[in-house]
């Protein structure tokens, strides 16, 4: 137990136990004061103390409350930098990945790129050959076409000539037989005219001879001159001498009916049957060489006839080979499924009906064409008729152009876009692919092969085959061009399926839907 303090040394009890009607010592008094004054001063310095010390509490709470403050600080920052670094990682393994997918899309696609390659490479040899074979086979028929031509001209030429000469004959043999019959009127005159002074008219019985004839084995055959039946007879008994009646009997007449036969020479009976004895002549005559003449042409017109459908036949035979040969192309279907064509052309951006591909569908789904020669007509179209609708295109340089900005898009880091001051914009892909956009809205595709696309503002779009030297125009009405530039063919296929093919020889041919063909040779127009 803790001893108590005196009174007198509690400053307390001093001041509270203070008798003020005694007067203390002066001692006392003293050391009270002093007493009273450390206790003021001890007062004050506890005070002071006081303060420091909440003075401290207080800064002890904020450095308190400070530190929670960094503690929570340091926890959410040790969170997020979890947080970050396990995104970091996220995206680290994303972009992995995609480069892994990428690099595999890459290389499948440089191998597809290469099948392709090697596929079309195979295809345009082959198409090269073809074109070649048919390019030869064309040459000889074409040179067989125009021996045949000049044959059936030279028949023709012959032709014309043996005509001539025919109706030089004819003519001359007409003036012939005017001659014989001039002569022949001549002759009957005189023996009917002739004087007898010292005898009377006699009779005279002849044989009546066939009219004036020719005969065909000679130009210079005799003809025979009609002679000049009785006018008239009258039955009398005058006697004939036997110098009249020689002929008479030569001609097979007897001599017993001569006798009794007079005929009536008077001037007025023989010349009417002068008269009509030459008129019935001439006239038979004439229609004997108006027949022949009609007989001389239809043999003329039949020979022509029948040359020219030789001519015909031996043309169409022709035409017939060629068309059967210019559609044995190799087919695509012998090699891979028209399927798996038809992809490859759509995943590199290739129009899919080309003449190549749509003649192997045919040559695979349906027979051959029947060849049916084409029937005259008036025009041939020229190559610049057939394709009107083609357009060149569109210069790609402008005149003082400058390169306003060269920019990368974040969504596809592979194609960067370049834009020109005259509004041009180019586009350019990690395959090699160029895209080129003119103001007067032209698309224009450059692709790595060579191949070229236009597109038109109207709809219309134009592709060229590099490799083939082959122009494409597909126009918005669904009407197809396509213009060999290797070969000099040129060809136009309708919506209907109907084909216009127009071939470097001039040669014009038609095939129709239902496969049949008509082929117009350039001398027919």
């Amino acid at each position: 137990m803790a001893s108590v303090p005196p009174h007198h040394l509690d400053p307390s009890y001093v001041d509270y136990d203070h008798n003020y009607f005694r007067g203390s010592p002066p001692q006392l008094r003293e050391y009270s004061l002093s007493l009273i004054n450390r206790s003021h001063e001890e007062e004050s310095l506890v005070f002071q103390l006081e303060q420091e010390i909440r003075a401290v509490q207080e800064e002890r709470a904020r450095y308190t409350y400070a530190k929670s403050q960094l503690d929570r600080e340091r926890q959410r920052f040790e969170t997020y930098k979890l947080d970050a670094q396990q995104q970091l990682d996220d995206e680290r393994a994303n972009l992995a990945a995609l480069r892994a997918q990428d690099q595999r899309e890459a290389r499948k696609e440089v191998n597809s790129i290469d099948e392709r390659y090697k596929s079309v490479t195979t295809l345009l040899s082959m198409e090269r050959e073809t074109n070649k074979r048919l390019h030869q086979e064309n040459e000889s028929l074409h040179a067989q076409l125009e021996e045949l031509t000049s044959a059936m001209r030279e028949s023709q030429a012959a032709h014309r000539a043996e005509v001539l000469r025919m109706r030089r004959d004819i003519d001359s043999l007409t003036r012939r037989n005017s001659e014989l019959l001039a002569m022949a009127k001549e002759e009957q005159i005189n023996n009917l005219v002739m004087p007898t002074p010292k005898t009377r008219p006699t009779t005279v019985v002849s044989k009546p001879t066939p009219p004036l004839t020719r005969n065909d084995n000679s130009e210079n055959a005799p003809t025979t001159v009609p002679a000049e039946p009785p006018a008239k007879v009258v039955d009398t008994s005058i006697p004939i001498d036997n110098e009249d009646n020689g002929s008479t009997h030569s001609s097979g007449v007897p001599a017993k009916l001569v006798q009794h036969v007079v005929f009536d020479f008077t001037p007025q009976s023989s010349n009417t049957a002068a008269r009509q004895r030459r008129a019935k002549a001439v006239e038979e005559r004439l229609q004997r060489v108006e027949e022949e003449r009609q007989r001389a042409r239809e043999e003329a017109e039949e020979a022509r006839m029948k040359q020219e459908k030789q001519a015909k036949e031996q043309i169409n035979l022709l035409i017939k080979k060629q068309s059967e040969r210019s559609e044995r192309r190799p087919s695509q279907a012998n090699s891979k499924p028209p399927e798996d064509a038809l992809k490859e052309r759509k995943a590199a951006e290739h129009p899919l009906r080309t003449p190549r591909v749509i003649g192997s569908a045919k040559n695979t789904t349906s027979a051959k064409p029947v060849v049916v020669p084409l029937k005259l007509k008036p025009h041939i179209p020229t190559k610049k008729e057939l394709l009107q609708e083609v357009e060149p295109r569109p210069e790609e340089d402008y005149p003082d152009d400058e390169i306003i900005t060269s920019t990368t898009q974040a969504d596809s880091p592979n194609k960067r876009e370049i834009a020109y001051r005259s509004g041009k914009k180019e586009i350019h892909y990690a395959n090699g692919t160029v895209k080129v956009v003119l103001p007067s809205q032209h698309v224009i595709l450059h692709f790595t092969n060579g191949d070229i696309k236009c597109t038109f503002p109207s709809g219309k779009s134009t592709y060229w085959y590099d490799t083939a030297q082959t122009s494409h125009t597909q126009l918005p009405s669904g009407v197809q061009l396509f213009e060999f530039c290797a070969t000099g063919q040129s060809e136009r296929h309708m919506p209907d399926g109907t084909k216009e093919i127009l071939y470097p020889d001039g040669v014009y041919k038609i095939v129709h839907v239902d496969g049949s063909a008509e082929t117009h040779l350039p001398d027919e127009s």
